[in-house]
């Protein structure tokens, strides 16, 4: 179904970015993951590795100079 969502992006995912399954470990936790993850991100997000457009820092004097 993966590949479907991502088809309204005029390509389908291919084979060899979802198969085979890798067994990766997170917090001593194994899981299946897709056998090239960051690029099958590619297919479903834009701009995997930039930052959001709402990122923001909040300025550190905010409500202290404030009457």
């Amino acid at each position: 179904m993966t590949s479907y969502a991502a088809y309204d992006k005029g390509q389908m995912i291919p084979e060899d970015v979802l198969l085979p399954l890798r067994i990766a470990e997170f917090e001593g936790q194994e899981f299946f993951i897709p056998n090239k993850p960051e690029e099958l991100l590619t297919y479903i997000y834009d701009g995997i590795w930039d930052f959001p457009d709402d990122v923001g820092l909040q300025k550190h004097y905010v409500g202290v100079f404030e009457n």
